[in-house]
């Protein structure tokens, strides 16, 4: 008997907590991205969004603007903003750095990305 209602608690359970294919719409821009390296950051964010089920959309009702600079090759300095309605919370600024390499891998970018969101605070749901 419990192993047979085992599939429906799983079931209500996904239906519960959402799957990551339902998250709102997000709105992403990246502000003044003339730079290389802040042009593969937005990328790698664009990823990392789309990977947690969002998609990006230029109506969306969550506002995300990602301000980088990179005063060196091998540095990078990043901050997330989020809007939503009248709301506006600045995230913490980032640096990456890397002293073993001429420039931040496409790991480390997606990293920092995933950083960007968590420090952020930044849900989505």
């Amino acid at each position: 008997m419990r192993i047979a209602l085992l599939p429906a608690i799983m079931l209500a359970v996904c239906v519960m907590t959402g799957t990551p294919g339902l998250a709102q719409p997000v709105a992403l821009t990246c502000a003044d991205t003339r730079q290389p390296l802040a042009d593969r950051l937005c990328a790698a964010l664009g990823e990392e969004l789309r990977r947690r089920g969002h998609e990006i959309a230029d109506g969306g009702t969550m506002r995300l603007t990602l301000r980088a600079h990179s005063p060196r090759p091998d540095m990078l300095l990043a901050r997330l903003s989020v809007e939503t309605g009248a709301a506006h919370r600045d995230g913490p600024e980032l640096e990456l750095s890397v002293m073993d390499r001429l420039s931040p891998s496409g790991g480390d970018l997606t990293r920092l990305a995933q950083l960007l969101l968590d420090q952020t605070h930044f849900s989505g749901k």
